[in-house]
């Protein structure tokens, strides 16, 4: 279920107030421009990407998020996993593992 929506401030940051009560929540970004980390040049967001956030990601119930393409194959791969019947924070962790492994 949506839990809520946000727009960025100039760096990137929003804040979507009790979002994360327990367990995992999947954020997606779609539009907008921002800079490519590899490139550095400003690249726009053609489509949605998205990763998961796990309680326990950040303090005091705050999580920092990065979402690039590498993290929409993570976020695939764990939706495959909990389909698949694993419970999320064990898909979620070990879909992130792979992909680390990978890279």
């Amino acid at each position: 279920a949506r839990v809520g929506s946000a727009v960025t401030d100039s760096e990137g940051g929003f804040t979507v107030e009790g979002a994360i009560v327990s367990g995992s929540i999947e954020v997606c970004a779609y539009g907008g421009v921002a800079e490519d980390p590899i490139a550095g040049v400003p690249s726009q967001l053609q489509r949605e990407l998205c990763t998961f956030v796990l309680q326990g990601d950040g303090d005091n119930d705050t999580s920092v998020v990065s979402i690039h393409p590498w993290s929409e194959i993570t976020a695939a791969l764990g939706r495959y996993r909990i389909g698949s019947g694993d419970a999320d924070d064990v898909a979620i962790l070990s879909a992130r593992q792979d992909i680390s492994a990978f890279l």
